[in-house]
């Protein structure tokens, strides 16, 4: 009984955290409503993705494609953001990307977004 019991307790808490695709573009979706790209990270939904830390990192890399405009507004790009766009900032969160291997430019300059804390932001239009 006390096995039953173990394997039971196992099967339960590995299935109450787990993430699904569906989950993490329903959360992609409700983070696609916010008006301006600076509060992506800061709404609920961003919280939740961040919060799955490290194992949403690779579900939203299945998103980073997705052409699907949104009503978030970049200041820095001067447009609005696509699904894919707010996946890789979201993921860029999480683990930090090496713009020049991603880009092969690099920012001597340092010049970035002018109060933006969206690092990647500044180098979406190399991405593509």
């Amino acid at each position: 009984m006390k096995n039953i019991l173990v394997i039971l307790f196992l099967f339960l808490k590995l299935n109450c955290f787990s993430q699904t695709n569906i989950e993490v573009y329903s959360l992609l979706k409700e983070i696609s409503l916010t008006k301006d790209s600076r509060e992506i990270v800061n709404t609920n939904a961003g919280k939740v993705i961040l919060a799955y830390d490290w194992k949403a990192a690779t579900l939203l890399s299945e998103f980073f494609l997705d052409s699907n405009k949104t009503k978030v507004y970049s200041d820095c790009l001067e447009r609005y953001l696509t699904i894919g766009e707010l996946a890789i900032i979201i993921a860029d969160r999480i683990d930090g990307m090496n713009y020049y291997r991603l880009t092969l430019l690099q920012n001597c300059l340092a010049e970035f977004c002018n109060g933006n804390a969206n690092l990647i932001e500044y180098y979406l239009p190399y991405i593509h």
